[in-house]
This record gives structure tokens, sequence and C-alpha cells, in this order.
């Protein structure tokens, strides 16, 4: 998939699944480029991603992670397939 389709396509999904739910806490982030199995993204951290100890919060990290290697995934034409094992070190 070439990184103009890639991308396109990673941009209008983020469109239409975080609309709302849980996944709509990545609504600021911006996918910057996706093709190949590689995706970069970029985000400002706002007071409502950050913990009581003023750093990025855990579950946002996680989420993050999650959501940008399915998007690597789908880049490269395959099914995106689902989490099961994820482990994030702080």
């Amino acid at each position: 998939m070439s990184s103009g389709k890639g991308l396109e396509l990673i941009k209008e999904i983020m469109k239409r699944v975080h609309k709302g739910g849980f996944d709509r806490v990545i609504k600021n982030v911006e996918i910057l480029s996706c093709a190949d199995g590689k995706c970069s993204a970029k985000f400002n951290v706002s007071d409502e991603q950050v913990n009581m100890g003023g750093g990025l919060h855990g579950g946002f990290t996680a989420t993050l992670v999650d959501n940008i290697t399915t998007y690597a995934l789908m880049s490269k034409g395959t099914h995106p397939g689902v989490s099961v094992d994820l482990h994030v070190s702080y």
C-alpha cells in the first residue's frame, strides 16, 4: 500500500471510529505517515491525558500503542487483528 493511500485510509478510519466511545481519547493524535507496516503519529499532551503525578497516563500510553500498531498492520493491507497480550513498561 503506498504511503498516500495508507495515510488517507487511516485518517478516514480515525474520523469514523473516534467520534464516540473510548477511542475518542486519541482524537487529537495526528497520523503523519502510514505505509508498509509503519505508522508515525504526533500529539500534544493535554491535561486530560496526564496522571496525578503530571505525567502521561499509562492507560493512554497503552491505548496509543494499541491503536497505532493496528494502523501499521492495516497499512500492509492485512486484517487489523485484535490485541490479546499487550505489555507496556513504564
